[in-house]
């Protein structure tokens, strides 16, 4: 049985969108915007391309890849929040950092970069081999003006949508073709309209947890061509590590003076020429794989910069949304879509698509309330224990990925590392436990926001838990009205999500996903916790073999305790990536920080 608590609720014989999206026009306007740290110049002069020109390649056909850009106001790669605009302008730009796809902080631009805990600053050498697409060496000048100007765009992106009034907003309703409320035997015949479009843009918790690090910088002074040094705020390191709740320790045993604030994880934006960080057409200058060749009637024409390159032009096609553009790749108008974890779940499950699918930063879970059947301990009991020995119960719902005990544990090779897939739990008697209820159905509510992919998993996962003779009666409830809900525990468990960041920091995260959660760590624990914060914010992430095989066991036991006091049960990461034509023969290793990763490889025939 399914229960629906909103503010209007509908019964339609398929399900109609009620909902329409406005895209809050929300892109800066550079040439109103004065950096007076960069002295940048706000016209365009002979190095950047005439947008308006308007000319036909002569190339062929066959040879250009068609992806999808969704229509923005700026063309400046610094000022592109967008997923589709970011995934681009990788192949375009290089960084100071990459990460790579275990999420582990790779070097790109930089030769040496070092933590300096007596001057709070961080020290940064780049590579002398560094030059841009017109052979001009990348120097100081330029990181420093990107890294600032990148701040300044995200600081005014930020402030405009928090002032926005029209926040994307997904509905739909469940119904079966009788009118009757949904039963989980009705999930395969569901018919499932699409919301018109998101604004795809990075999630916003995820931009201002970026914003957060960027403003430890209190300035950056550059020593030469090659050298430059960013200063921090003085209480950059205590503020940051005050979130552990461990004010106490902090000059104890357990210091944190000398440990990396994790600001290295925030320089991945793209470097461009210091005079172009004001500018917003494109801009002839790049320093990735990639060049702007032109705009024409088609589309933006990218050219590689390398004849040794096999794929050697990219034809970038705007659309204003996510759905126009899968029109289009239907149309076979265009070759490949990138998108969100919303969109991937709206449309990757359509007919017979080609999907590049990788985790996102979304990690949902199930989290438990107050009611008496999950305050059963013979149940709690049972129920967590079919939940990690039985993985495929959420198989349907993000795919394989892990036993779904810990978050980050697919997400993050650093986790992994800890031996926490080890299945800690033994199968005792929760089979025999469940068989003794066969003839008294057990009955648990499950709450859920009213939107799309949370209705999917409430579905399945009721769908999972009848064999189980677990009767799931679900009730959906308005997006606005749900954290109310969930504070309010009347249930017995409750679909949740959060936002991950990189680094990250765990303890963090498990107060992120309990509010309630404090950890109280004795003196040596907090030394346990400063060794991981150290190991996660660490470049290529080394850390000292001897100290990370004398710590490995009390490092796991401490990550597993604090766990088992959150009381949920994880679900995973949900998916994003990349809806492909059929004309796409080779398919590429891709991640979410680098989505078309190895987009060379590929080879189109039309």
């Amino acid at each position: 049985m399914i229960i629906r608590r909103e503010k209007i609720s509908r019964k339609l014989l398929t399900i109609i969108l009620c909902v329409t999206i406005f895209l809050t026009a929300c892109q800066t306007n550079v040439d109103e915007t004065d950096f007076d740290h960069q002295n940048a110049s706000k016209t365009n002069d002979s190095e950047d391309l005439d947008i308006n020109k308007i000319s036909q390649s002569d190339s062929n056909e066959s040879d250009i890849l068609n992806l999808y850009l969704q229509t923005r106001d700026t063309y400046n790669p610094l000022d592109r929040f967008d997923y589709s605009g970011r995934a681009i302008y990788s192949l375009l730009y290089r960084s100071l950092f990459t990460l790579d796809s275990e999420n582990i902080l790779r070097k790109d631009l930089v030769e040496n970069a070092n933590y300096n805990s007596s001057k709070n600053s961080y020290e940064i050498e780049l590579n002398s081999e560094n030059t841009f697409s017109n052979q001009e060496i990348i120097d100081s000048n330029d990181c420093k003006a990107s890294i600032l100007a990148y701040r300044d765009y995200l600081e005014i992106f930020l402030e405009e949508r928090r002032s926005s009034s029209d926040p994307s907003i997904y509905t739909a309703e469940i119904s079966d073709s009788s009118g009757e409320e949904a039963d989980a035997e009705d999930t395969n015949t569901s018919t499932y309209l699409i919301a018109e479009d998101s604004d795809e843009t990075v999630e916003i918790d995820l931009l201002e947890n970026e914003l957060l690090h960027l403003n430890q910088i209190s300035e950056i002074n550059i020593s030469d061509e090659k050298k430059f040094e960013i200063v921090l705020n003085e209480t950059t390191t205590t503020q940051t590590y005050l979130n552990t709740g461990q004010e106490e320790n902090i000059n104890g045993t357990g210091t944190v003076e000398n440990i990396d604030p994790g600001l290295l994880f925030s320089l991945t934006m793209p470097i461009i020429k210091h005079e172009d960080v004001g500018k917003t057409d494109f801009l002839s200058i790049t320093s990735g794989n990639y060049n702007f060749a032109e705009k024409n009637e088609a589309g933006i024409l990218l050219e590689a910069n390398k004849p040794e390159i096999s794929l050697q032009k990219i034809l970038l096609m705007e659309f204003d949304n996510c759905k126009e553009a899968i029109l289009a790749l239907e149309n076979k108008q265009i070759d490949m879509v990138y998108v969100d974890e919303e969109n991937f779940n709206l449309f990757g499950k359509q007919n017979s698509r080609k999907i590049i699918s990788f985790p996102g930063q979304k990690y949902y879970y199930l989290k438990f309330g107050e009611n008496d059947t999950i305050n059963d301990p013979e149940f709690r009991s049972a129920l967590e224990q079919i939940w990690i020995i039985r993985d495929d119960l959420v198989k349907n719902l993000v795919g394989y990925q892990t036993l779904s005990e810990l978050p980050l544990q697919y997400n993050d090779a650093a986790i992994s590392k800890f031996n926490l897939l080890k299945n800690v739990v033994e199968q005792n008697n929760f089979d025999s436990y469940f068989k003794s209820q066969e003839t008294n159905p057990i009955i648990v509510k499950l709450i859920a926001p009213n939107l799309v992919t949370e209705q999917e998993f409430a579905l399945e996962i009721r769908e999972e838990l009848l064999r189980y003779n677990i009767d799931v009666e679900i009730e959906l409830i308005d997006e606005e009205l749900y954290q109310a809900a969930l504070d309010g525990k009347n249930y017995d468990l409750a679909i949740n999500s959060i936002n991950l960041n990189y680094p990250m920091f765990l303890f963090d995260t498990f107060q992120k996903i309990s509010p309630d959660y404090k950890q109280n760590l004795t003196d040596d624990e907090q030394q346990l916790h400063n060794l991981l914060l150290q190991y996660f914010n660490t470049i290529d992430r080394q850390l000292d073999p001897k100290v990370y095989e004398d710590n490995f066991n009390n490092i796991q036991s401490l990550i597993l305790d604090n766990f088992d006091e959150l009381e949920i049960l994880g679900i995973g990461f949900l998916e994003v990536g990349i809806l492909m034509s059929n004309q796409i023969e080779n398919v590429p290793n891709s991640n979410i920080s680098n989505p078309y990763n190895r987009l060379e490889d590929i080879w189109v025939h039309h």
